[in-house]
């Protein structure tokens, strides 16, 4: 009998980076992505993707889903989580301050996304 040959699996492809987003690296090493909206933030903790709101601040700008806050003023920012410090002294490694992109069209709300 004649072989069948074996079908080849598509390739599997990986999410380009964004190429809007800021790359934070803190004073202990942690790292976290953001990509800043015009009225929100889309964080990437550890591999898990939080979506923020902005809410009012007296100097730069703050940005919360109630357990999370995200404080960035200029290339700094610092997150808390439910209320403890976790990213200190966080320095953007491109641009800072970019222009906001507008914010996307909810297809699929996260559970924690508060817009």
């Amino acid at each position: 009998p004649t072989p069948t040959p074996t079908p080849t699996p598509a390739p599997i492809q990986t999410p380009a980076p964004n190429p809007n987003a800021i790359l934070y690296i803190c004073q202990d090493g942690r790292q976290f992505q953001a990509t800043y909206f015009t009225e929100q933030v889309e964080i990437i903790l550890d591999g898990i993707v939080y979506y923020l709101s902005q809410v009012p601040t007296g100097s730069g700008v703050r940005y919360t889903d109630g357990q999370i806050i995200l404080n960035a003023q200029g290339n700094q920012a610092s997150i808390d989580i439910d209320g403890f410090p976790q990213y200190v002294n966080c320095i953007a490694q491109s641009t800072p301050n970019p222009a906001p992109l507008p914010s996307p069209a909810p297809q699929t709300r996260p559970p924690n996304a508060l817009w």
